[in-house]
């Protein structure tokens, strides 16, 4: 569930010293170089993209009328030097607070991008299409997330009680990442849970099991499981919210037999990032992948089998229908009940051996991210939790020490999206950590 369906790019042209055997060229042959560069961009970055008229900078009073065209709407500046040019100049453009992108051509903008990230701004080179590309999704992921409304299901307050690397400092993610909270309890829950929601429950109930490989849960815990989804659903509605997290190893979920499981699978199946155990460091991490990668996430804890031989095992219940993609169908996957109890809906999909998934974690403090490259041996159903993969990294024992600084819970999609982790943390101003 995207919030917004384009970025918008601000290019900004600017020709404005002499230099060398460079001269100016007049307002008329600006104009014609505006129009050749706009149709040059808007074909460069795809329909996913709305690109603005491009701003030329020929004077330097022409800065005070960008100021006014620099809406919040905008999510980065394209900024290219034509003819002649100032690197004093261009590099004011950086430091206005947008992230800012220069495009090829590494012997004229490095110098000019080494100032702007040393003084405060968010200056990029990107050096193809591709990379280009792998940005944009970076910028829409940056989009939403600070745009974002996350609720937080819980009676047991921060940090969550099974998961203290969790986090804690809402005031912080609001500071940095622009997310807005609102903090929902579990008896809250639970009356939205009580009421009657038609013939809803059924429906999803049977479109579940028709898509099934293979169910085994009897069809009243499904239907638990789909009432709580429906309940959550209601309170995430009215207050727009786009990603929640919940702290399902609460008592009532117990002694209700039903779990919130399927919900959240449910819920990242339609693009809004969910944790479970009231994790907000794994919310966070998993919105980062979800978001730059319109796939559904995986989430689970994190150990290592043999660190040396860079062998570690994930597991957990609530693993996506959608891994694949949020527009790919979802079959070929299997419903069973909550660790063989008899009571909750939890799934399981069969990985493919040597699929790439990329894994991540947010660091408790909000100021830095772990985040690397895995290969999965094998898919197991019923170790510990319902989904369990065991996979393979480059550096084992280094990421076995990362364990004990960033605790155990991590997302994971598939396909390598490093590069637009490291876009995305830039712009947020976190440090990257990788194997």
């Amino acid at each position: 569930m995207s919030l917004e369906d384009k970025i918008i790019i601000k290019p900004v042209l600017v020709s404005y010293e002499k230099a060398f055997w460079r001269q100016l060229p007049s307002e008329e042959e600006l104009e014609k170089a505006k129009k050749g560069y706009w149709e040059e961009l808007k074909h460069l970055m795809g329909d996913d993209v709305k690109v603005e008229e491009p701003f030329i900078i020929s004077k330097i009073s022409d800065f005070r009328k960008l100021l006014k065209e620099l809406t919040l709407d905008i999510d980065a500046l394209f900024v290219m030097r034509i003819y002649g040019g100032d690197h004093r100049r261009i590099a004011k453009l950086g430091l206005f607070g947008f992230p800012t992108i220069f495009y090829e051509n590494p012997i004229l903008y490095k110098d000019v991008i080494a100032y702007i990230n040393q003084f405060g701004g968010n200056a990029f080179f990107i050096n193809n299409k591709e990379e280009l590309e792998r940005f944009v999704r970076s910028l829409k992921a940056y989009r939403n997330i600070k745009r974002s409304i996350a609720i937080y299901f819980s009676s047991t307050g921060l940090p969550s009680f099974t998961i203290i690397t969790g986090g804690w400092d809402i005031e912080k993610i609001r500071r940095k990442f622009g997310t807005e909270f609102v903090y929902v309890t579990i008896d809250q829950l639970f009356n939205e849970y009580e009421k009657s929601f038609g013939n809803d429950v059924d429906n999803i109930v049977d479109k579940l099991t028709s898509d099934a490989k293979e169910v085994k849960v009897n069809s009243e815990q499904l239907k638990k499981a789909v009432k709580l989804y429906l309940a959550m659903e209601k309170i995430r509605d009215r207050y727009e919210a786009n990603m929640l997290s919940i702290t399902c190893p609460e008592e009532i979920f117990y002694n209700k037999g039903v779990t919130p499981c399927l919900a959240l699978v449910l819920f990242k199946d339609r693009g809004i990032p969910s944790s479970c155990e009231g994790d907000l460091s794994a919310l966070l991490a998993m919105s980062f992948l979800m978001f730059t990668s319109n796939k559904s996430a995986f989430m689970g804890n994190l150990w290592s089998i043999d660190a040396e031989k860079g062998v570690f095992r994930i597991t957990h219940d609530v693993f996506p229908l959608k891994f694949y993609g949020l527009d790919k169908e979802s079959k070929g996957y299997c419903l069973y009940d909550f660790h063989d109890k008899g009571y909750g809906a939890t799934t399981y999909v069969e990985v493919p051996k040597g699929e790439i998934v990329t894994l991540a974690r947010m660091h408790f403090t909000f100021d830095k991210f772990l985040a690397f490259r895995a290969q999965v041996l094998k898919t197991y159903q019923g170790i510990a939790c319902r989904e369990t993969l065991d996979i393979k990294v480059e550096n084992g024992v280094l990421l076995d020490k990362y364990l004990t600084e960033y605790g155990h819970h991590f997302s994971m999609i598939p396909g390598d999206y490093i590069k637009e982790i490291e876009y995305l943390a830039q712009i947020f101003k976190i440090k990257l950590e990788t194997l």
